[in-house]
């Protein structure tokens, strides 16, 4: 699910800013070509509910690369872009998920957005098959 949930955001993005930013997902050392985003996933949560329910916690960081570091109003305005579509992320089945916990921050030229994605799960469950009875029903007078 998370992997899911990431795949949403990135097409989100992908259909606000276009193909002219890089989306990345895994960390990468070098060759960053900047502009850029990428999505850090910080610390999920997997909390047992009843029965088979679960609640699952997924709160991501998606990093912004500027070309130019030192231009806080437009990493400001980048920050309204990119939490207008943090704020409802379709997976790719077609679900909707709301974002919350919103904020950003600017950290050593980097934009930081913060956004946490909360789903509840059911685990499938087929029942066993049950055997065949014979049962042997008569009416009695009395």
């Amino acid at each position: 699910m998370v992997n899911e949930i990431i795949t949403g955001v990135s097409l989100g993005l992908n259909g606000v800013f276009g193909d002219a930013y890089e989306i990345y997902k895994d960390g990468v050392e070098q060759d960053l070509k900047e502009p850029c985003f990428f999505i850090a996933i910080l610390q999920p949560q997997w909390t047992p509910q009843l029965n088979r329910r679960s609640k699952l916690i997924v709160p991501l960081d998606v990093h912004y690369f500027p070309l130019d570091g030192t231009n806080n109003g437009d990493m400001i305005n980048k920050a309204a872009d990119i939490l207008t579509v943090l704020e409802y992320v379709t997976l790719p089945n077609g679900d909707t998920l709301r974002g919350l916990d919103k904020s950003f921050q600017i950290i050593d030229g980097v934009l930081h957005c913060f956004v946490t994605y909360t789903v509840y799960l059911v685990k499938q469950y087929t029942p066993p098959e049950m055997e065949s009875v014979d049962s042997d029903v008569g009416v009695t007078k009395g």
